[in-house]
């Protein structure tokens, strides 16, 4: 006797098929684990695509409706200019700190400070053609990417037959608050009670490591609170122990990882690591390091080539830009380094390190949500000074090296599995389904 497979409607504005940044790897693995029985997997997709999108689609065989409006809201496109404008100013006043301080400061004052809201992210237009869908494939569970595709709800024709899913990644407004603290501009305006508001609409939540869910059980009354972390897209110990450990040794090289995408915390936290860290390691005898940078961070790079002392610190750098699978960075590099300084979630790019059989070294924040087999698996320092030690010495010390990739393997196939990952999720879906979804979304 065959059942019928559990739909899933989910609604993102994050084209994870290109899985390069943390958020498409992580809403890349969640749908590739629901796009094989028992479940059938389908997407919404509220963003503008191209020719190149298409061809990632069609090639892992998405199942996803568009919606691309002619003309999006004008105050949704202007904030959206202000954010990447700002984000612009601000890396390169960074570059040129120092030289030419009142003309930044008068850049600064014609800065409209007004990020999005909440509320700039309710599209009529795109709460029509959901609706239409949802009439059309009748979803047993819909699945929020982020708050901000929370409006959707009250596009849903039959709430009370609807099992409602938020997937947070981060608690923005406790990720807001660090942006700040540290200087810099948040994508997302939204303060704990409005957050908490959106919260209480679904029936569960997934937080995607246990601090967050702890917060999130302890603002909701409603909800049930799921922790899902990730698992990565690479095949678990696939590597072998020559590719996964020194891989790059024979040519004399050895190599320091960072990836990356285009965010502040990204960018602050690998500069700072540049000035920081590696004239320590380009300073060793005998040892012929070099930095491999890759991700959409190395935009940030080309907008001005560095001079003087500063210049200094990016001798032995290689910046690869986007690669076209994490296999053809992880494969370059002999060890990960991830020096976060602030942020929320679960850095993705640790987990990933550790599930390529990398020795990693990162910092506290960074190591944020990781399980204690995988601490026990990696370096973890309160302050880049303790990280220049420790990278120092695991560059002239071949043995650790391969010791901790062999930790990290390990660490990986224990934690990082689908079946370890996604299970309790998947038997909590599948019992609602089977007891009858009959409870609405509270209004």
């Amino acid at each position: 006797m065959t059942t019928n497979p559990l739909r899933i409607l989910m609604a993102t504005d994050v084209p994870f098929w290109n899985a390069a940044t943390g958020a498409e790897q992580r809403i890349h693995s969640l749908a590739r684990f629901f796009s094989r029985p028992p479940f059938h997997f389908k997407t919404f997709f509220v963003g503008q695509v191209g020719p190149e999108d298409h061809l990632r689609i069609t090639d892992g065989n998405w199942d996803v409706t568009f919606f691309e409006h002619a003309k999006p809201p004008e105050e949704f496109l202007a904030r959206v200019k202000w954010y990447v404008d700002a984000a612009r100013h601000q890396i390169q006043r960074w570059l040129n700190r120092g030289k030419h301080e009142s003309e930044s400061e008068a850049q600064d004052q014609g800065q409209p400070l007004t990020p999005l809201t909440l509320a700039d992210y309710r599209w009529p237009w795109a709460m029509d053609q959901f609706r239409n869908l949802c009439q059309h494939y009748r979803p047993q569970v819909f699945l929020s990417e982020y708050v901000t595709m929370a409006y959707l709800l009250d596009a849903l024709p039959n709430p009370e037959q609807v099992h409602c899913v938020l997937d947070t990644h981060d608690i923005l407004h406790e990720r807001g608050l660090q942006f700040g603290a540290a200087g810099y501009l948040h994508w997302l305006d939204i303060d704990q009670v409005e957050e908490a508001a959106v919260w209480e609409r679904f029936h569960t939540i997934l937080a995607i490591q246990p601090h967050e869910a702890e917060v999130i059980k302890s603002l909701t009354r409603r909800p049930t609170v799921l922790c899902v972390g990730h698992a990565p897209a690479t095949r678990l110990g696939h590597l072998d122990h020559a590719s996964a450990v020194d891989a790059d040794e024979h040519d004399g090289l050895l190599r320091v990882g960072y990836i990356g995408s285009a965010n502040y915390s990204n960018w602050h936290a690998i500069n700072r690591f540049l000035i920081e860290v590696w004239p320590e390691v380009i300073s060793l005898d005998h040892i012929d390091a070099e930095l491999v940078i890759a991700g959409k961070i190395c935009d940030w790079f080309a907008l001005r080539s560095p001079s003087g002392s500063r210049a200094e610190a990016f001798e032995k750098v290689l910046f690869l830009g986007e690669v076209p699978t994490l296999d053809d960075f992880y494969r370059q590099v002999d060890i990960v380094v991830n020096p976060v300084q602030f942020g929320t979630g679960l850095k993705i790019k640790n987990v990933e390190a550790l599930a390529y059989g990398k020795p990693l070294i990162t910092t506290e924040v960074g190591a944020e949500g990781l399980s204690e087999a995988q601490l026990s698996s990696c370096l973890v320092v309160p302050h880049l000074r303790e990280m220049a030690d420790q990278l120092v010495d695991l560059c002239q010390n071949p043995s650790k090296r391969a010791e901790l990739g062999q930790k990290s393997l390990l660490a990986a196939k224990q934690t990082l599995s689908e079946s370890v990952v996604y299970s309790e999720l998947a038997e909590h879906l599948q019992n609602s389904a089977k007891r009858g979804f009959q409870i609405s979304p509270s209004q």
